[in-house]
């Protein structure tokens, strides 16, 4: 049941989640940007200095890179990326021909019967499964 498909857990069922274009022109247009998304979902926050902007430290390359605090998930980040992911899942199993069980995402989300940190794991691991370059190969079809 649910080939080639990740899933997540919500009040007691399996259901699956498939991450590709169409959820991600939601998270972009929802959070501006597929970055902004990834970094709700993870609980990670800029730390800003006092007239707001980002702050930087030397990573163990030598490199200045932004400055993060971790908070916990966005649950709003979490809501749309189960409401989209879950959404596309289910069109994915049925064209399978799996059966899937409706789900109620605001309800699930309001009654909170799920683990916030794993549920935002999985979508993050299904989220980066979606952006994985799969074997690009260059056009040859352009005349120089």
């Amino acid at each position: 049941m649910f080939e080639n498909l990740n899933t997540i857990i919500l009040q007691g069922k399996k259901y699956p989640i498939r991450c590709d274009i169409n959820v991600c022109e939601a998270v972009q247009d929802e959070f501006g940007s597929l970055p902004a998304f990834e970094r709700k979902l993870l609980g990670l926050e800029f730390r800003r200095d006092e007239n707001g902007r980002i702050k930087t430290r030397i990573d163990e390359e030598g490199k200045e890179v932004p400055d993060f605090r971790l908070t916990e998930p966005s649950l709003k980040a979490i809501r749309i990326g189960i409401k989209t992911m879950a959404q596309e899942g289910k069109e994915f199993a049925l064209a399978q021909g799996d059966p899937v069980p409706d789900i109620d995402v605001n309800m699930a989300v309001l009654n909170m019967q799920f683990d916030r940190e794993t549920v935002a794991a999985q979508i993050h691991e299904e989220f980066v499964r979606c952006l994985e370059q799969k074997n690009v190969k260059t056009s040859r079809s352009v005349k120089k």
